[in-house]
């Protein structure tokens, strides 16, 4: 077992095997959402914003209810916008607000917002524009501002944009995931630079993301559960000119992933892996500290992008290393139809795993305790599937 200096387990956090069910998501979640709406009341307070608690904090009948749905991007966003050092904080207060609509908080509030500056509801990116109505209950939201009216109905869990029907956002059938394209973006991990995805192409992206959740639930099921608890966003973009697809995600949007797409469903299946696993090391890093020693300078290189990086960058990337090594050693060794692409995935993921766990093992010294103790205990399984 995998024990962290205060006691928390990390083995539900490092793989789904064996482990799962020691790992409550819900509470973590909802933890998670009473730590953001505390950052924003301190905030507020801090800058001298009179805050009516009950206007943005969600009662504890529909926090159980809604559990692991409180791994949000918009929370994190929220979170995100309390460190603006007071200039956002109204901007964190409104994203609380549109948040806790999703959630299904019955509200009919007027919050202000900066000029010039984003909000999100549902998966949506709006401009801001002086104030913002949000009007809500369980079923619908309203949203209006002088530049825009957005108006949602919930149909079987899912928000559906009624105002605007035309929006690149639609739900992967048989997931929780929402899927977006086009401008329907978050500016925070979608980048100018990024290849759009084909205009006349979304429809298959979608399809392509349903069918690699399809994959993973039905050749290697322990993945299933796994990647559905963290994942609620993928926005879909193109390739580069390389024809190289790739992924992207970060601490600070939970559970929402950039991804290019339509790829092989195989190496679809693999990217919900690979960023899931992201996503357990985010909600680690909130729980405990896992990082290096702060002292340690040290640069190693790291074979998957080339390039010399920290060893806790080193310890994130055997993360997701370990997880699509056993991911693929799984649809070779039970799975003859992916066996091919399996194959050729595990060509480059095994030397890329020994380096990444040799270094790691080398410099055991620079990473913290509770580090070791999150990597270690995965050391001869991934040493024998990197043979």
């Amino acid at each position: 077992m995998c024990t962290a200096t205060n006691g928390l387990s990390f083995a539900p956090f490092f793989s789904p095997h064996d482990c799962c069910g020691e790992l409550n998501f819900d509470e973590l979640a909802i933890g998670y959402y009473d730590a953001v709406v505390t950052a924003v009341f301190e905030t507020a307070f801090r800058c001298d914003r009179h805050v009516e608690e009950k206007d943005f904090r969600l009662e504890d009948r529909l926090l159980a209810a809604n559990g692991s749905r409180c791994w949000a991007p918009e929370l994190g966003y929220t979170f995100q916008l309390t460190h603006q050092k007071g200039a956002l904080v109204d901007n964190s207060l409104a994203q609380l607000a549109l948040y806790n609509a999703r959630l299904g908080k019955v509200q009919d509030l007027r919050v202000k917002a900066a000029r010039g500056s984003y909000l999100m509801v549902a998966g949506v990116t709006i401009g801001s524009a002086g104030s913002i109505e949000v009007r809500s209950n369980e079923n619908e939201i309203e949203v209006s501002s002088e530049n825009i009216n957005l108006e949602f109905e919930k149909v079987e869990s899912y928000w559906e944009c009624t105002s605007h029907p035309g929006v690149w956002r639609k739900r992967a059938l048989g997931t929780n995931v929402v899927v977006t394209g086009g401008n329907c973006l978050d500016p925070e991990l979608v980048y100018a630079v990024d290849p759009p995805g084909d205009t006349n192409g979304f429809e298959i992206a979608i399809r392509n993301i349903e069918e690699a959740v399809s994959l993973i639930l039905a050749c290697v099921p322990e993945y299933g559960p796994w990647c559905e608890r963290v994942l609620r966003h993928v926005h879909v973009i193109g390739k580069t000119r390389e024809d190289a697809s790739f992924s992207r995600s970060a601490a600070s949007r939970p559970g929402y992933v950039v991804a290019s797409a339509p790829m092989p469903v195989v190496l679809q299946a693999e990217m919900l892996v690979h960023e899931s696993t992201h996503q357990y090391y985010f909600l680690l890093e909130l729980l405990t500290r896992v990082p290096t020693n702060p002292e340690a300078k040290e640069k190693f290189f790291s074979p998957l992008v080339g390039r010399e990086r920290p060893i806790e960058r080193l310890l994130v990337a055997y993360h997701a290393v370990a997880n699509m090594l056993m991911f693929h050693d799984a649809l070779l060794r039970n799975y003859p139809e992916h066996a091919d692409l399996a194959r050729e995935r595990l060509g480059v993921l095994k030397p890329a795993g020994a380096h990444l766990l040799g270094t790691i093992s080398q410099n055991a010294h620079l990473l913290t305790a509770d580090a070791n103790a999150f990597w270690q205990p995965s050391q001869s399984l991934i040493e024998g599937l990197c043979q």
